[in-house]
């Protein structure tokens, strides 16, 4: 009787052994699950590839603009990540400029494939009155040939000024080529908005939208890009009813770049205020 009950007892106790392992081996699959779920698209958080990026080109963090660093998955090969670092060149208050590193890496090494820099004196990457305030990555499918797909880089600017407010958004245009990374497009404007007001109603807006149209013809084995324009002018004013009003004009644009194997030529180049 006393061994059957000793029995009884081992076997629960076994029993609960093996629940207890079975409940840890749960939660550990459920942690390694929600730590594999919080690392899509932040590889900066299991694996830091910014670090290990950062480390290769042989950049201190302190010395980038950590706001502006920007990271995507590249659609063109999804073993790849698309990486924009701003190196910091000069800072003060309400002012800086930047180096722009482009590249292309290995997203589970982080091994650098190809790469593209432009200092600040050519790149147009400072911030002052006009403040540059988002880079993006563009992977809408530029392709430029038959078997060559670009990716675009987006900054974006705002002005500071509320009587005379100003928008402006350029894209520039990056493909892989001869085992390195070159830009085709610089610094075309997608968007822009400006104006001047009286803070009240009074005032004269201009408002430009811009799309990229890859053409079926080519010039030198690329296809040419049309840039489609709406502009927008609108003058506000006080109508006789002492209410604000507002005349708007639309007018329509069209642009064809052509490549003359260095780049696309466009006569659309931001140019700051």
């Amino acid at each position: 009787m006393i061994i059957n009950q000793l029995s009884i007892q081992m076997k629960y106790l076994l029993i609960l052994l093996l629940f207890s392992i079975a409940s840890c081996d749960i939660k550990t699959k459920d942690t390694l699950k929600a730590t594999e779920i919080n690392t899509i698209g932040e590889p900066q958080i299991e694996f830091n590839l910014l670090t290990v990026v950062l480390n290769k080109l042989h950049l201190k963090k302190e010395n980038c603009k950590l706001d502006l660093v920007v990271l995507k998955e590249n659609p063109a090969n999804t073993n790849e990540t698309i990486v924009v670092i701003p190196e910091i060149v000069e800072e003060a208050e309400d002012y800086f400029e930047l180096n722009s590193h482009i590249l292309v890496v290995a997203s589970k090494t982080g091994t650098i494939k190809y790469r593209y820099f432009e200092s600040s004196e050519t790149n147009e990457w400072y911030s002052d009155a006009v403040r540059l305030v988002e880079i993006a990555i563009d992977t809408a499918p530029y392709h430029v040939t038959s078997e060559s797909r670009a990716f675009g880089i987006k900054v974006r600017y705002l002005g500071s000024s509320q009587p005379n407010p100003y928008e402006n958004e350029t894209i520039s245009l990056f493909i892989q080529k001869n085992e390195s990374l070159e830009r085709i497009l610089k610094n075309v404007t997608i968007r822009e908005y400006g104006g001047e007001w009286d803070t009240d109603c009074a005032g004269e807006f201009v408002e430009q939208n811009s799309i990229i149209i890859m053409s079926e013809n080519t010039t030198n084995g690329y296809y040419d890009i049309q840039i489609k324009t709406t502009t927008s002018k609108s003058i506000a004013f006080l109508n006789q009813a002492n209410e604000c009003d507002e005349k708007e004009t639309i007018s329509k644009q069209n642009e064809v770049l052509k490549y003359d194997d260095v780049q696309y030529n466009s006569s659309l180049s931001f140019a700051k205020r």
